[in-house]
This record gives structure tokens, sequence and C-alpha cells, in this order.
């Protein structure tokens, strides 16, 4: 009997001892753990922050570069069925590029021209066609990466005041088109656009994109108007349909859009869930193709130094257009390369406001002329 009072003496000391360290232990990990927390919770809270100031700065250089662009005239014809509508598919603009080469100059300014004359021929096929409806397809890369130096260098400046100018240039040409037509617009992002190093495919971190803010911001600046819709913008991909085509917008470093077994394989993919795509859109090569189920646009900045010192070809700018009619579709390669002649939208009072980087201020090499031996 002693024998057991002892042992339970001996317990409950171990007992007690046990739970003094486990309690210090829990307390210590808990200190810890709420270390942690705060510290994360600072530093989103100081990220929400400094997006929330971005955001603010940007709605206000928004509605100062907007406030002269109030009052323009809006199409209000009447649409028939069985009437042409037009795909206009926008991708690889690279917007904020800073180009000198032997056969190729862009910068902010030339981006201007050149989308006012795509515009301009936008509408010639429009009346051509007896167009009434306009899709544009925008298919990503409205800016440039700046993560690599020789990019960093020679673009006009950094990505969010590019935002800020890009949303000003595309918001002018959709109300230029918006005079002779209605207007839909549908998205995907792009790889150069995205805000992180990686490469992501799920639609939250594939939407962490430039591409998707300046969607998000022309949809801000120019709701209101019944003749233009902007649909939900997608991260990967975008299925929409005019008439008898069936179009599957994508940016187009997710497959060869020029192998026709890889166009074979998407719409197989998309034909297992009861979707019949008639024709896949894309980019990102920058150079125009198209064939019979499938077309790839150029871009609007044209060949750089990477792709004639690196890739080793010659590229112009270019983009595409879709013609569908009720049992057949005509696609045309527009080229706006040479500019030189036409105003150009709104740009030069945002450029030197913003500060950014002109031709005339170009760290890149210029016109190279051939050595005489």
């Amino acid at each position: 009997m002693i024998l057991e009072d002892q042992l339970d003496d001996a317990d409950d000391e171990e007992t007690e001892s046990c739970s003094e360290d486990d309690l210090r232990r829990f307390v210590q990990k808990e200190r810890d753990l709420n270390r942690i927390i705060n510290n994360q919770t600072r530093k989103q809270d100081r990220r929400l922050n400094s997006i929330e100031e971005l955001l603010a700065h940007i709605e206000d250089d928004l509605k100062a570069s907007g406030k002269h662009l109030k009052g323009f005239k809006k199409f209000s014809g009447k649409k028939r069925a069985n009437e042409a509508a037009m795909v206009v598919h926008l991708s690889d603009l690279h917007l904020q590029s800073v180009i000198d080469t032997p056969t190729n100059r862009f910068d902010f300014l030339i981006a201007s021209k050149r989308l006012q004359l795509l515009a301009s021929r936008i509408k010639d096929y429009g009346k051509l066609y007896g167009v009434k409806k306009l899709v544009v397809a925008m298919g990503g890369d409205f800016l440039k990466n700046d993560k690599r130096t020789d990019e960093y260098l020679t673009n006009a400046c950094n990505r969010s005041k590019a935002v800020v100018l890009s949303t000003h240039l595309l918001r002018q040409m959709l109300m230029d088109l918006r005079q002779s037509f209605y207007v839909e617009v549908v998205s995907v992002a792009g790889n150069e656009s995205r805000a992180k190093d990686e490469i992501a495919w799920a639609s939250e971190a594939v939407t962490d994109n430039y591409d998707s803010l300046i969607y998000w911001m022309l949809e801000m600046c120019l709701q209101g108007d019944k003749g233009l819709t902007f649909h939900p913008h997608q991260g990967n991909e975008q299925v929409f349909s005019v008439h008898d085509q069936t179009f599957l917008l994508l940016h187009g470093h997710q497959l060869n859009i020029a192998q026709q077994k890889s166009i074979q394989s998407v719409i197989g993919k998309y034909s297992t869930q009861g979707i019949n795509v008639t024709h896949v859109i894309g980019g990102h090569i920058h150079s125009a193709n198209i064939s019979d189920y499938s077309s790839r646009s150029a871009s609007l900045c044209g060949g750089d130094a990477y792709a004639y010192s690196a890739l080793g070809y010659a590229s112009k700018a270019s983009q595409k257009l879709h013609i569908p009619l009720p049992g057949h579709m005509d696609s045309v390669r527009v080229d706006p390369h040479d500019a030189s002649q036409i105003p150009g939208y709104d740009c030069l009072t945002e450029v030197e406001r913003l500060g950014a980087k002109s031709l005339d201020r170009s760290n890149e090499p210029g016109v190279i002329n051939p050595i005489r031996i």
C-alpha cells in the first residue's frame, strides 16, 4: 500500500513536470506562429495599400487623359442576322517597346499611328463586306517583358506607366471603331505581360497579368455604352461563336499554331466537351500565318533586335481580320507597318507627362549601314 502511494506521488510529480514543459513549449510555439502571421499580414497590408494607391493614380490619369475624348459619335444602324460580322485579332502589340533597326522603328508615338491606320483599314473592309458588328479579340502580350536586361534597357518606361498609356491608346481605337460598328470585346492574357517570373496556368495566377489589368481598365473607362460589350476576361483560352464559325482564342505559347497536328489536337479536346471549334487564332511568334483551321497574327511592334540577332528572322508589323458570313469565312492579313503619313491617336502629351522614352531618346543602336571593304 505504501509502495502504491509512493508510485502515485512519483507519477503526479512527473506529470506536473511534463505539463509545465509542454505549456512552455506551447506558449513559445504560439508566439512564433503569431509572429509569422503578423509578419505575413503586414506584408499583405503593405502590398494591398500600394496596389490601391497605384490604382488610384491610374484612375486619376485615365480621367485626366479622357476628358477631351467625351462626346464621340456612336454607330446606331440596324443589324440583320445574315449580315457579315468581323473578328479583329489584336495580338503582341508590345506597346512600350522602343525599336530602331534597319527595317523597323517603333515607340508609343508610332504605335498610335499604326493603331489608327489599322482602325482605318478595318473600316474599309467593314464597308466592303457590309459589316455592322465587330468582335475585337485581344490575344495578349500588349506589353513586353522587362525581366531581361536587354528588354529592360530598351522599353519606353516601366509597365505601370505603360498600362496607363496603353489603355489611353486602345480606348481611342475602340472609340474610333465604335463610330462605325457595334463592338464586342473578348480577351485572354499573354505570357510576356505576366507580373510574375514563372509562366502560370491556373486562372488566378494567369490573370496576375498586365494584359488583364489593361482589359479591366478599358471596361471601366468605356462602361455605359450599350453598343460596346466587354465579355468576361479569360486567362488562357476563350471560345466564342460568330455565325457558323466557333473561334478558340489563345495567346499561342501553349501550342504550335502553324502545325496542323497541334491544331487538330486542341480541336479534339473541345470536341469531347461537345464544342465544335472551327478556327483557332493566336499569336506569340510575331510571324503571320493563315490556314484553313488556324491563323497566327504577327505583332504591332514588328521585328526587334532579339528577332534579328537571336532568332535570325525578319518580321513586319501586321494583324489579322476574319469576316464570317453564313456558310463561309474570309481571312485577311492587314499591314499597318508604314504609318508615317497617319496623324495617330493622342499620345504625345501622355508620353511627355509620364516620361516615357521615345526613339529620340532610345539607347538601342540605330540603322546599321553596310561596311564597304
